[in-house]
């Protein structure tokens, strides 16, 4: 969205909230690995996200808050 509407990252996370706001996206939590660049999954609220985790791959533990991203995916398709 940043190359192809040449928005800053602020506007896309103000319209990516609005849609959540009408129902079409659901906003979920990413745990990643840093080190081998495996998802371990998705958690939907950021109060719900566990202190650490460990990566099933290279079985390091990793924070939680340090290795997570804010994603959006569409619930309403109309």
């Amino acid at each position: 969205m940043k190359r192809k509407f040449s928005l800053s990252i602020p506007e896309i996370y103000d319209f990516l909230s609005e849609l959540e706001k009408q129902g079409i996206l659901q906003s979920y939590y990413e745990l990643y690995c840093s080190n081998c660049q495996k998802s371990m999954g998705t958690v939907r609220l950021f109060n719900e996200l566990p202190e650490t985790f460990e990566c099933e791959l290279c079985h390091s533990e990793l924070s939680s808050i340090e290795n997570s991203f804010l994603i959006y995916m569409v619930v309403r398709d109309d």
